[in-house]
């Protein structure tokens, strides 16, 4: 009798232990006003996740944020800031309202591709929504497999001062048919974090976004513009508090929602034009309210899709068809046999991302001229390409 009361004292010591460690928290972001919380998310050890959207909230003197981080890349910190109201106090905010399809997103499976060289690892995510809270659930062993190319790709250091992100030449940012591009390098986010600070900080921001990158219509159509993409060149670098995180390589991140292209009938096209377009003739207010608009016709996008894919794509060298690391003549060749239709016979030979040379979605005569161009140094690697007019 005592063996068994120790047997399954054991038992229930290691379901419990194993609970706890399932529930800890691995990232926490969160905002709250006078100590009542307004929004959360956390992606707890196993990797799944939990998002707990505001209901009807009050908003008295200040707004505070606070970002957790429990052994990411190694890191163990806790950096939180303040926005000051003054007086400012407002009673029963909801957004229902403003964000529709965010409080009736109904869920969908997202399907999650890691890939770096010939290593791919692959996990899904089931995403629900409860009330104002929407989770995500995964196997959390194939979901460590993928977290740990990414950590292999990206470099922990430290002696960092404050908060900041280098956005380096070559970003760029597509929604739909159009892209922002950085055509320099910049900073953003650097200095200090208090009330004046964050607000200068704003305007800094978009006053150097204007001023480095510039926005693109893309030569595509149909389900491409449901796609979205953010392309980091290697040694873009976050930094928080003593400590910084840069990329080792180029790291290409995909979303596509084609899935939900016949069932949506509208696009995210043209919405940044329209943030542009906004900040100059109504004040930033707008902006933020327009963001908020492009993010909740995207949850909608997610909400009647299937499926979502993201691709992620590390070490990318966009023209390195042939995948021997250099990028030169014979990738022009094996580019030409890829649009001729001379691949299918041994597909594993070609790089397929990389023959998409100006980042269009397509495989065409165009990544032909874009490859010539970087082979004789006139080309962007990470360019995507420009609407001609013809």
């Amino acid at each position: 009798m005592k063996k068994t009361i120790l047997m399954l004292s054991a038992l229930l010591c290691m379901v419990f232990a194993q609970s706890w460690a399932q529930n800890e928290v691995k990232v926490q972001v969160s905002a709250s006003s006078n100590g009542v919380n307004i929004i959360s998310g956390t992606v707890y050890d196993n990797y799944s996740f939990e998002v707990t959207l505001p209901g009807e909230f009050d908003i008295v003197n200040n707004i505070s944020a606070t970002v957790k981080l429990n052994d990411v890349l190694g890191i163990t910190a806790e950096k939180s800031m303040s926005l000051s109201l003054g007086d400012t106090q407002m009673s029963g905010v909801d957004l229902r309202s403003k964000f529709t399809n965010s409080y009736n997103f109904g869920g969908s499976s997202v399907k999650v591709k890691v890939r770096k060289g010939t290593s791919i690892k692959d996990f899904t995510y089931a995403v629900g929504k409860s009330g104002n809270v929407i989770t995500g659930t995964t196997d959390s062993q194939t979901a460590a497999a993928a977290w740990t190319i990414l950590v292999e790709s990206i470099l922990n250091g430290g002696n960092t001062n404050g908060v900041y992100a280098d956005i380096k030449e070559g970003t760029y940012i597509q929604v739909g048919d159009e892209s922002l591009v950085f055509d320099k390098g910049i900073r953003l986010f650097d200095g200090d974090w208090n009330a004046e600070g964050y607000r200068a900080g704003l305007d800094k921001m978009i006053a150097l976004a204007k001023e480095n990158a510039h926005i693109e219509k893309l030569n595509i159509s149909g389900k491409e513009t449901f796609k979205g993409v953010v392309f980091l060149p290697k040694g873009s670098e976050l930094g928080a508090g003593n400590h910084k995180v840069a990329l080792k390589e180029d790291c290409k991140v995909v979303l596509d929602l084609s899935n939900a292209f016949e069932k949506v009938g509208n696009s995210v096209t043209r919405n940044i034009s329209d943030l542009t377009t906004v900040y100059d003739t109504e004040g930033k207010k707008a902006v933020v309210l327009k963001a908020a608009e492009i993010f909740d016709k995207i949850v909608g996008m997610v909400d009647v899709a299937e499926t979502v894919d993201v691709d992620v794509r590390l070490g990318l060298v966009p023209g390195d068809v042939n995948k021997d690391g250099v990028v030169n003549v014979s990738d022009v060749t094996a580019l030409v046999s890829i649009i001729l239709g001379n691949d299918k016979e041994n597909p594993n030979l070609y790089d397929y991302d990389a023959a998409d040379v100006n980042s269009n979605g397509e495989i065409n005569v165009s990544d032909v001229t874009s490859l010539v161009g970087i082979i004789l140094g006139n080309g962007s690697q990470a360019e995507p390409e420009v609407e001609t007019g013809e």
